[in-house]
């Protein structure tokens, strides 16, 4: 008898993001993207950086999870997504990831200066 849904998995080094249920789960690839639907051919593959789409009702809309690579593994409609970072997208915070961003571009900038000031040394 087939199996209607995939039970996806996804961890990170950090924690375990998501566990669910799903009729179909679209994840991006090296080679592309590629959606998997229940009884999918078993599969290995790596990840790159975009965003995974899952589908836990039929007729419903798809929850996504932005995933900065790693590497999925597909076998018996369970699939696993080891990633080496990854969140929900109603969990990012706009002004804090902007926050963070201007941080870190900050840093980058004195460590150019400093470098400079090697060279000129």
């Amino acid at each position: 008898m087939p199996v209607d849904k995939l039970h996806i998995k996804v961890v990170t080094p950090e924690k375990v993001l998501l566990e669910a249920d799903a009729y179909q789960v679209t994840v991006p690839t090296k080679q592309g993207e590629v959606t998997l639907l229940p009884n999918h051919v078993n599969l290995i593959t790596e990840l790159s950086e975009g965003e995974l789409f899952y589908k836990q009702k039929i007729d419903g809309d798809n929850d996504v999870l932005l995933i900065f690579g790693g590497i999925l593994s597909l076998y018996n409609n369970q699939v696993i997504v080891v990633a080496r970072s990854a969140v929900k997208v109603q969990e990012i915070d706009v002004m804090k990831a902007e926050l963070a961003k201007q941080e870190a571009e900050k840093m980058l900038a004195k460590k150019l200066e400093k470098t400079q000031f090697a060279q000129i040394e």
